[in-house]
């Protein structure tokens, strides 16, 4: 008798081990800790062998003391992996000279303590959690991190090391149908009834990764990831009554998390104390937070459909550097903002000035220019080019193939502009359409 499937992240994980080969809950743990154990080691020795140039005896040089004390308090072995990595990237990434001292306590660290906390440490493989991750009967939502440690931690770890079982594993993948049938031992035991529309996204992601024609861990990472994200989707959205537990302190965790990935500073070195750069994230997460609180129940979108969103992402960025530009007398963030305007532009194609004036409930899609304008609540632009000292009041969407507002021009609340159209708005009183 096929059994009920209501978890398609269990199916995947519990196909995924079959590929493994690995027959055992101890060996599944067994090969996780080993690789996380092994990739922490690798780091290590990257960041005690950093070009020389990089090093200073002088007074100068730099400690990261706050990351890597974060990473030594860290207990779970996944989570002390991203927090090395990070450090590893941050200091490649530094331009100014890394203490003599620091790199002496990681060596000191890395030979003595790190092998005593390696033994003792804490992984999310307990039986509980594998109980939890391959559990078909009852789907559990994700959280990014868990999804990251699954992806990377479980699968990526495994196949970069077992690249003749990758290829068997690829070409499994390729027949979508796998996603959503659940087998033991070569016998079909269920079965998840799709609709096209989720059939298509997957195999979209999975034509997309098919593409790479060699083995790049990076790349297979974020391709799990991606399939990961929407097996769970579907999932979730497959619950009647469904209400995500701790929502708020999970999508809040998402964007806090965020900002530290793409902004940060060596302490002290600025002019600014840690209390102001902590009160400026606090203050752009919570109008971030209000800008996803509105699309989830005006545009009924998920977290993680604002998470994909170029235009949700250029937001997020977009609401750091106006908190960040109250500080524009300041060097580093004046060098910070304006690199971070240009990355957003070539990252996701929008670019949104520092000095627009936009508020938190709104929707900017994708291909918008931004420049110092205003835009109130309940708008929605895409494919927009809005130049500066323009006003978009209350309940504005434009939504057509191209709009251009120029300098100046004010449009009134409840404006809609729909279709296969380019538009030429100029002053607020003169247009010009193309179909």
């Amino acid at each position: 008798m096929s059994i009920r499937i209501e978890s398609l992240t269990g199916v995947f994980i519990t196909n995924t081990i079959e590929h493994m080969r690995l027959d055992t809950e101890k060996d599944v743990l067994n090969a996780f800790e080993s690789n996380i154990l092994d990739e922490i080691d690798i780091i290590f020795y990257q960041i005690e062998n950093l070009p020389s140039d990089l090093y200073s005896d002088n007074e100068k040089g730099f400690y990261p003391r706050k990351r890597w004390e974060n990473f030594k308090k860290e207990k779970w072995g996944y989570k002390c992996l991203v927090y090395l990595r990070e450090l590893k990237d941050y200091l490649e990434n530094l331009k100014m000279p890394v203490s003599q001292e620091f790199i002496s306590d990681v060596q000191e660290y890395h030979k003595k303590d790190w092998q005593r906390k390696a033994d003792n440490m804490n992984f999310q493989f307990s039986h509980k959690y594998y109980g939890n991750y391959k559990n078909v009967y009852k789907h559990q939502k994700l959280s990014s991190s868990k999804i990251d440690m699954l992806a990377e931690g479980l699968i990526g770890l495994f196949f970069s090391k077992h690249q003749l079982l990758y290829r068997k594993y690829i070409e499994w993948m390729k027949n979508i149908d796998n996603f959503f049938c659940l087998k033991v031992k070569g016998e079909k035991v269920g079965v998840f009834e799709y609709t096209q529309k989720e059939f298509d996204s997957l195999r979209n992601c999975v034509d997309d990764y098919s593409k790479f024609t060699k083995f790049d861990r990076n790349s297979f990472v974020e391709f799990v990831r991606n399939v990961i994200y929407i097996l769970d989707e579907i999932s979730s959205s497959r619950l009647n009554n469904y209400v995500m537990q701790d929502e708020e302190e999970y999508v809040r965790t998402d964007i806090e998390n965020f900002y530290n990935r793409i902004f940060s500073c060596p302490e002290g070195t600025i002019g600014i104390v840690r209390d102001e750069i902590d009160n400026m994230l606090w203050r752009a997460a919570n109008d971030v937070f209000e800008c996803y609180s509105f699309l989830k129940n005006h545009k009924k979108l998920t977290w993680k459909e604002c998470e994909k969103s170029k235009g949700f992402r250029a937001f997020m960025r977009y609401r750091l550097n106006f908190y960040l530009s109250s500080k524009g007398d300041n060097e580093f963030i004046k060098k910070y903002v304006n690199s971070m305007l240009i990355e957003t532009r070539e990252k996701y194609g929008i670019y949104i000035s520092n000095k627009a004036q936009i508020s938190n409930q709104v929707f900017i899609d994708e291909n918008c220019h931004i420049e110092n304008c205003r835009i109130e609540d309940n708008c929605h632009i895409k494919n927009c080019y809005i130049e500066d000292e323009v006003i978009l009041h209350s309940r504005v969407n434009l939504l057509a193939d191209s709009v251009l507002i120029k300098k100046g021009s004010v449009i009134e609340s409840d404006f809609n502009i729909k279709g296969a159209v380019t538009v030429i708005i100029d002053q607020g009183n003169n247009f010009q359409t193309n179909n």
